[in-house]
């Protein structure tokens, strides 16, 4: 078992993805595997937004679908969907959940996407540094998905 991570600051996948590419080699040379039962990439995104109230419509494609009438007594959630690419050998679990919610200044939520191999063994050793890159545009791709333009321009703000 091979666990790469990165905590805040995350320096981006170019800096990133050295290390993963160096750390499997390193298993490689001390290990003798011809495919692998599971890989993954998580990217557990802590998005917090300025706000005391939110109307989480204007920031996530992907987000509970409440009436108005839920929507004022809402306190706490949570919205999990799986995913399938590459004819099921791939999997994506989305989940999106507040981490506090109207009592701060700062409404904070985190929007976790777990990209995983499915299908144990249909990713060779040799392939495996492919599946990486590939997972990684996925992901890039969901999380583009998963937002509206209003967050992704508070993201432009913030930075």
């Amino acid at each position: 078992m091979l666990a790469i991570h990165c905590i805040k600051p995350y320096p981006g996948w170019n800096n990133f993805k050295p290390l993963i590419i160096m750390a499997f080699q390193a298993l490689a040379d001390i290990i003798d595997f011809s495919a692998l039962e599971r890989i993954g990439l998580r990217y557990i995104n802590q998005i917090k937004v300025p706000e005391k109230e939110i109307n989480l419509d204007n920031y996530f494609e992907f987000r509970p679908h409440l009436s108005n009438d839920l929507v004022s007594n809402l306190e706490n959630f949570i919205i999990n969907c799986i995913f399938s690419f590459f004819d099921g050998n791939d999997s994506c679990r989305v989940q999106l959940t507040n981490m506090n919610f109207s009592k701060y200044e700062t409404i904070e939520l985190m929007l976790d996407i777990d990209y995983y191999l499915s299908k144990a063994n249909t990713v060779s050793r040799i392939e495996a540094l492919n599946w990486v890159e590939r997972g990684k545009e996925q992901i890039n791709s969901i999380f583009n998905k998963c937002i509206t333009g209003s967050l992704k321009n508070k993201f432009k703000e913030s930075a």
